[in-house]
């Protein structure tokens, strides 16, 4: 029976010691997104916020290195960071599905199809402190905005539940064409 008890015991020793080591492991990870949010900042700016319907929507999403030291990005060789996640709310805060990539090219050939991809090679470039660099989205190439209203447009890195690094949120007003 005490041969039971030391075995019991080492078994709960080691469990203690796994859970604690795995708290441990958490909270670093959790303390480097805090410090990757931290050092960087994402800036939302359009040249209109208020549009016609059918007209070019473009937003630019500027990445700035807030800390002391430069940071590694990974973007691609074309400079787009295919980390960034758009997510465009209407009005009513339902979230928009991207839409379907144009297929007017295809001419209604057999086996057409046009797809948008995130391709190319993609690299590490160290951000200095204080410099940034801008993606530009065409918000209609990717979203219908063709319903007059409100819509919100926020970026994010990581996903959208659990983004560590969140843009501002830039409102967007689609009035009736006059």
């Amino acid at each position: 029976m005490h041969t039971v008890s030391r075995s019991v015991m080492a078994i709960a020793s080691r469990i203690i010691t796994a859970v604690a080591l795995l708290t441990l492991i958490s909270s670093v990870a959790r303390s480097q997104a805090n410090q990757a949010s931290q050092d960087e900042t994402i800036m939302l700016t359009t040249l209109q916020s208020s549009v016609a319907v059918g007209s070019e929507v473009t937003i630019f999403a500027t990445v700035t290195n807030v800390s002391n030291h430069p940071i590694e990005e990974a973007r691609s060789t074309s400079g787009v960071d295919y980390s960034l996640q758009l997510i465009v709310r209407d009005e009513l805060q339902r979230i928009l599905a991207e839409k379907p990539p144009d297929q007017t090219p295809c001419q209604g050939k057999p086996g057409c199809k046009i797809m948008r991809m995130n391709m190319g090679n993609v690299v590490g470039k160290q951000l200095a402190p204080g410099k940034s660099f801008r993606n530009d989205f065409v918000l209609t190439e990717l979203y219908d905005l063709s319903k007059p209203g409100k819509y919100s447009v926020q970026v994010v890195r990581g996903e959208s539940a659990s983004a560590t690094l969140k843009s501002n949120i830039l409102a967007i007003t689609v009035v009736p064409q006059l």
